[in-house]
């Protein structure tokens, strides 16, 4: 209700204005015949809506993407009104979804160039629903090093799909899909538990003992489910592994928008030891005050922050001092990520830096050859 009349605040009285699922909104104004102004009408409707917002008794941080479809002539000659209602739906739609893989809180007038990425979108998506079963992920781990004594003390699980036509991809190219279809509960299972498996082989192998972690990426819609904790508990304990093994590194936005189902499902997990990450931390989203009211144990500092560390004009140094010693008065260990120099390994640890990530510290490589690598670097230090 709060949004519905934020919207129709932000819009003309012959403006039609209806909710069409949970989260989504159309709005329909005739006479704007002009992008930019259909632009600055989007705006205003994306700032109104932005704030805060009561929810269930709750106060969450509101915020909207939105997409902008235009009628033409040319749309109204070729199909019937109904048809052209439903290309012009779409056709918002998608570039709403263009909105929020740039970053969300913004907004975006649709193109031709949009049409055809949405066709290959919709060809991925309806692949992804047959990768699980044919086998065409896997997964790599990253070393995560304690900065304090050289140990590799965690690994992070990074999801792979071995596609059979364009290669290996990364999740930047699919995960937003596998969330929008609700596969990415599936999947989610599926690396917790080749991560929980692998952790559990090397422990039995005796090339890490208890104390090694593993960290798998949960997204909001998983953190939001609440069979989540139960499931990743199950497949914890069907592995042998306990709660405090296991990280979750969620985004930086859920750090922001308060949700009540993120933050039940998070306050659950940490119940029974697991540890919550916040993951890119200082790429845009973040209020510094939410950190003392979200339950995480963990900051990765962004890429963007750690690059420029060692500088000889100091860079980001400053920035990534105080983001420490902040974290740390709030009793938040901090993970650098995107280490990739000797440079950054040095000043990270006189700027106070808990654990380091990036290539310097190791890429990431198959579950065979990280134990390798683990087992040569053990004997190493043994040796010196």
């Amino acid at each position: 209700v709060s949004v519905s009349r934020r919207l129709a605040a932000a819009t003309r009285p012959s403006d039609l204005v209806a909710r069409i699922s949970g989260d989504e909104f159309v709005v329909l104004c005739e006479g704007l015949l002009d992008e930019q102004v259909a632009l600055d009408v989007a705006e205003r409707i994306r700032t109104s809506i932005t704030g805060p917002l009561v929810l269930q008794g709750v106060e969450i941080e509101a915020g909207a993407s939105v997409g902008v479809a235009m009628s033409t002539p040319e749309l109204l000659a070729s199909e019937s009104a109904a048809d052209a209602a439903v290309t012009l739906l779409r056709s918002a739609d998608t570039a709403m979804y263009r909105a929020k893989q740039r970053g969300r809180g913004r907004s975006e007038l649709y193109s031709e160039e949009m049409r055809t990425a949405a066709r290959e979108r919709l060809q991925l998506s309806s692949e992804l629903e047959q990768a699980l079963a044919a086998e065409q992920f896997s997964v790599l781990f990253q070393p995560i090093e304690s900065a304090h004594t050289g140990r590799v003390v965690a690994a992070e699980a990074l999801l792979r799909w071995n596609h059979p036509t364009r290669g290996l991809l990364a999740p930047a190219a699919f995960l937003d899909l596998a969330d929008e279809s609700g596969l990415i509960a599936p999947i989610g299972d599926w690396v917790l538990e080749q991560s929980a498996h692998t952790v559990a082989q090397w422990i039995n192998d005796g090339i890490v003992d208890r104390s090694m972690s593993i960290h798998v990426n949960a997204s909001r819609r998983q953190l939001s489910d609440i069979t989540f904790v139960d499931r990743a508990l199950t497949i914890l304990r069907n592995n042998g592994l306990e709660g405090s093994q296991l990280v979750f590194e969620t985004s930086e936005s859920n750090l922001v928008e308060n949700n009540p189902s993120v933050l039940r499902t998070v306050t659950a997990l940490k119940r029974q030891g697991v540890r919550i990450a916040v993951d890119d931390f200082g790429s845009g989203y973040s209020s510094l005050a939410s950190l003392r009211t979200f339950p995480a144990d963990l900051l990765k500092l962004d890429g963007t922050l750690v690059r420029d560390v060692g500088r000889t004009d100091g860079g980001d140094d400053p920035m990534v001092r105080s983001l420490i010693q902040l974290a740390h008065s709030l009793n938040l260990l901090v993970c650098a990520e995107w280490v990739t120099t000797e440079d950054h390994v040095q000043r990270l640890k006189v700027l106070g830096c808990d654990l380091l990530q990036g290539n310097r510290i190791g890429e990431p490589i198959n579950s065979t050859e990280f134990s390798e690598k683990l087992r040569r670097r053990v004997s190493q230090q043994l040796e010196q």
